[in-house]
């Protein structure tokens, strides 16, 4: 007979013709637990699916990296532009943009003497205006005194420069590609 169970209890066990089975409990010790946590294996084989996955992406992510840097140095310089195109509306009068020393290195939108806002270089890219002008010009009625255009290339390969011309109204066009011609 069962020792564990209580006599009462044997007994209405005996009663119930067995239909409810008294349930045996061992020690705590002899029980088997599954234990938690990954194996080794397991292990070793999401550190090499995780290296396999970085492998593929790390390119991908340079290559977006370099796309993005001459993207917002295009977005930049339209913007520069186009604020001193309005500030010289604005004021009525000739407000300059300026390439500190050279245009990859930064840029700057003054009125008279007073700087507007400033323009911090861009990694990544080179930017060359056509002709070699160190700024544009433009007058109070919104009209640049001069066209130009400018290059904006990047220093990685594979990726698409952007292409910036500044008309003699004044309005900058921003494309994707080189510039032609």
């Amino acid at each position: 007979m069962i020792n564990w169970v209580p006599k009462r209890r044997q007994a209405a066990v005996r009663a119930a013709g067995n239909k409810v089975k008294a349930m045996k409990f061992g020690s705590m010790a002899s029980r088997k637990k599954p234990i938690g946590g990954f194996t080794l294996v397991e292990l070793l084989v999401v550190i090499v699916l995780l290296g396999i996955l970085t492998t593929l992406a790390v390119p991908s992510f340079n290559q977006y990296q370099a796309t993005q840097s001459v993207r917002n140095a295009a977005s930049d310089l339209v913007f520069a532009m186009s604020f001193a195109r309005s500030e010289a509306v604005k004021r009525n009068t000739d407000v300059t943009v300026s390439a500190n020393s050279t245009w990859d290195g930064g840029w700057v939108v003054k009125a008279g003497t007073l700087t507007l806002r400033e323009f911090a270089s861009h990694s990544g890219v080179t930017i060359k205006a056509k002709p070699d002008v160190n700024a544009i010009t433009y007058k109070g009625t919104g009209r640049a005194t001069a066209g130009a255009t400018f290059d904006i290339t990047p220093l990685a390969e594979g990726v698409t420069a952007q292409c910036i011309r500044i008309s003699g109204s004044g309005k900058p066009n921003n494309r994707t590609g080189a510039c032609s011609g």
